[in-house]
């Protein structure tokens, strides 16, 4: 092989390299590797918040109206004060058991399924509610306690977890603000279902109207909540049970 030849596939090889050396930088360009999420507080942030706020009025704060519910069934002879004691106390057990799931769904991405199938399932337990008969027990121990309990669950911690993928400077306010809808549910439904369980409407569609209620206010909290687009292409951390299990303060927290 001569010189020249030999120069000139020299060239034409330094030509492609800078070529693909140009092309891989306009790309790169055009996809720039985000290493940490943009925490913008715009309108996506107080859409969730506002929307998460709804989700928690409709299902913890409905839950915290269950004492109504427990006078309405002793006066109505369902069963006895301690029985009756057992659907509010599942109701809670599951509405914190399964953030469990939850918040591992959440972890990989299944956000808004997750708050969907928890939205779908209180709401259709709280409408099968109103059919059970007050002689069976386990008419309204099924669906108020389990179907319930399980539904507030899927619903109560992605909606406060998803407003620190919204929120840096404002975190603790925002999820304050989340956790008052809960408590705002709390005010409105009791005093709403004693009213209606003193109407005239009787006590199905007493339970129908509140669930109407109910079905607004999570296909409010539905649409509005989404995720932070940024945290998507960002490589999620792998989780460390040894580091968990060797923080003490977490540890005696969780015990307490």
């Amino acid at each position: 092989m001569s010189a020249d030849s030999f120069s000139t596939s020299s060239k034409e090889a330094s030509t492609i390299s800078d070529e693909k050396a140009r092309s891989l930088g306009e790309s790169e360009v055009q996809k720039p590797k985000i290493l940490e999420p943009i925490y913008d507080e715009g309108w996506r942030a107080w859409a969730t918040l506002i929307g998460a706020t709804c989700a928690l009025t409709a299902t913890f704060g409905y839950i915290n109206a269950f004492g109504v519910y427990q006078d309405f069934y002793t006066r109505a002879g369902v069963a006895s004060a301690s029985s009756i004691s057992w659907v509010g106390s599942t109701q809670l057990f599951f509405a914190f058991l399964m953030g469990l799931p939850a918040g591992k769904l959440l972890d990989m991405g299944y956000f808004r399924q997750t708050i969907f199938t928890g939205s779908l399932l209180f709401v259709f337990s709280l409408f099968m509610v109103s059919l059970a008969h007050h002689d069976q027990y386990y008419q309204i121990y099924l669906p108020q306690g389990l179907g319930m309990g399980i539904g507030a669950g899927l619903v109560y911690l992605p909606c406060l977890a998803i407003q620190s993928h919204h929120w840096r400077r404002r975190r603790a306010l925002a999820m304050g603000i989340t956790v008052s809808g809960a408590g705002m549910g709390g005010i409105i439904f009791p005093i709403m279902l004693n009213q209606l369980f003193e109407s005239s409407l009787g006590f199905a569609w007493s339970v129908r109207v509140s669930g109407f209620l109910v079905l607004g206010l999570l296909i409010l909290g539905n649409v509005l909540m989404c995720t932070n687009p940024t945290l998507e292409v960002l490589e999620k951390p792998k989780l460390d049970i040894k580091g968990i299990l060797a923080d003490i303060p977490f540890a005696i927290a969780n015990f307490a």
